[in-house]
């Protein structure tokens, strides 16, 4: 009998047995970590769908009801036009989801631009600010335009007033046959923006402006321009050079030497001349002078007249350190 090598064999190998795994145990470990998943991604999204209500919907974010509405000008009270249009503004919702109250899509600078445009707010308002104040307060500051000045569109007729340097003038008679009003009456502002149409109360009437645009003869299209609240209608230096010119008459005017102004006159081909209009006279200025030296030559040309100021006609004050007086009996 053949003898066994048994050291040629590999069956002392050591192998381990092959692993039997059931289907079904297989099935449950899938499902298990499908699951483990879908809860995780459920926990994420609850987690910042959490997130996204707390910021653009919780009222910690809402800023309608901290809205702080300030006017620069002390002692002008609130503006609750202005208030009203905040709210409308900051109504409705963007991309019809979120709220437009919200601190995080409020945009300073277009909510101010948005209020400036208003032109049907009363009064108007101009320098309007807003300030963002962490988590949920707004601050509005603005100024309103308040009326200072009446001002009444005239239409130069053909053959009406020579220019103002002329001696020969027309009587007062003649001076307002050759002026018509076109029916345009509003009111502007310091910075001669329109503010409202009509007149100023009988305490402000002294404060009008009488604009004689020289382009308007006969009936031509003055008429046809519609004014509207928030245009320019004069210029900004111009109606500041009428309150100094107001205000240094009216110190000048203590003893009662000057007389009351019944209006001014603004020609818009003579633009650096004023020309105030009051007790039957014209004193024409000229804005590009010292207006106080002016009013200094005025007092001592009325003191000189005397008794005779009935008899005056026009003071032209135009030329540096001069004054012309024409009266019936002469000129001066």
């Amino acid at each position: 009998m053949a003898r066994r090598d048994y050291a040629s064999k590999k069956s002392h190998i050591y192998k381990s047995p092959r692993r039997v795994i059931r289907r079904d145990k297989l099935r449950r470990e899938v499902a298990k970590k499908r699951w483990l998943v879908l809860l995780k991604l459920i926990v994420l999204s609850g987690f910042f769908i959490c997130i996204f209500y707390w910021l653009f919907f919780s009222p910690l974010f809402m800023v309608n009801n901290r809205i702080e509405v300030r006017n620069s000008v002390a002692g002008q009270g609130t503006h609750e036009g202005l208030n009203n249009a905040i709210r409308e503004a900051l109504s409705g919702r963007v991309w019809k989801v979120v709220p437009r109250g919200n601190f995080f899509f409020i945009q300073p600078n277009q909510l101010a631009v948005t209020l400036s445009a208003r032109t049907d707010l009363r009064p108007l308002i101009y320098n309007l600010a807003v300030v963002k104040i962490w988590p949920n307060k707004l601050i509005i500051t603005y100024k309103s335009r308040v009326a200072v000045w009446r001002v009444e569109m005239q239409e130069r007729l053909l053959g009406g007033l020579s220019e103002p340097a002329d001696i020969s003038r027309p009587t007062k008679s003649q001076a307002e046959k050759a002026f018509i009003s076109t029916g345009q009456s509003f009111l502007i502002d310091a910075e001669g923006v329109m503010v409202l149409d009509g007149s100023l109360s009988t305490n402000d009437q002294k404060r009008s402006i009488k604009i004689v645009p020289i382009h308007l003869v006969g009936a031509n299209i003055d008429t046809k321009v519609k004014w509207q609240p928030g245009m320019t209608v004069l210029d900004r230096e111009l109606v500041s050079n009428l309150a100094k010119l107001l205000n240094f008459w009216t110190v000048a005017d203590k003893q009662g030497l000057l007389g009351r102004i019944d209006y001014f006159e603004v020609d818009s081909k003579i633009k650096d001349t004023v020309v105030v209009v009051g007790q039957g006279r014209r004193v024409y200025f000229n804005l590009g002078n010292s207006l106080q030296r002016q009013i200094n030559n005025l007092s001592l040309t009325l003191e000189r007249i005397g008794t005779r100021k009935n008899l005056l006609q026009y003071i032209d004050l135009r030329i540096d350190s001069r004054s012309y007086a024409c009266c019936n009996l002469g000129v001066f």
